[in-house]
């Protein structure tokens, strides 16, 4: 009786653990570097990855004169990441990011589920066309840990130009 529990509490430890670890601040920071890399690299096979079977997005762009919305699941989404990362791909753009405010919400009840918010300053440099264009988004992400890796569950952001 006493191995079973011992047992029963390591392997709870180690799901807590592992949700800690991959779903903390680092782990978050991790995705969100892969996603902008990925993004980077024109490479949106790899995005589509990160998304969960039941991905839900909401995405309002205020930094076009009409701006854009984007409402929809993993599919529409996948497709919009394939168009948008190939044409970053073909302009071959450096970034600088830099991400504040990140707060993770956790519920002891979901160990592999996080909420993450920060707000995003990024200014994107064509050198080709010698363009530059910077923007400030407030982004609410909700992170889940599965036996595959850490996947995006929920996207939410509004983005505009700085």
């Amino acid at each position: 009786m006493k191995k079973l529990v011992i047992v029963a509490l390591l392997a709870l430890s180690g799901i807590y653990g592992i949700g800690y670890v991959s779903l903390g601040e680092t782990g978050a920071v991790r995705l969100l570097n892969d996603m902008l890399a990925l993004t980077a690299d024109g490479n949106g096979h790899g995005l589509c990855e990160l998304y969960a079977d039941d991905l839900q997005v909401n995405l309002n762009d205020h930094t076009a004169p009409k701006g854009g919305k984007f409402n929809g699941g993993k599919d529409e989404f996948c497709e919009y990441s394939k168009m948008t990362s190939a044409g970053v791909g073909v302009l071959k753009p450096t970034f600088h990011v830099e991400r504040k405010d990140i707060a993770i919400k956790r519920d002891w009840l979901h160990p592999w589920t996080a909420e993450v918010s920060y707000t995003e300053s990024m200014t994107m440099t064509i050198p080709r066309a010698n363009v530059t264009i910077k923007t400030e988004s407030d982004d609410k992400l909700v992170l889940v840990r599965t036996f595959s890796g850490v996947k995006i569950r929920r996207l939410e952001s509004e983005i505009w130009a700085q």
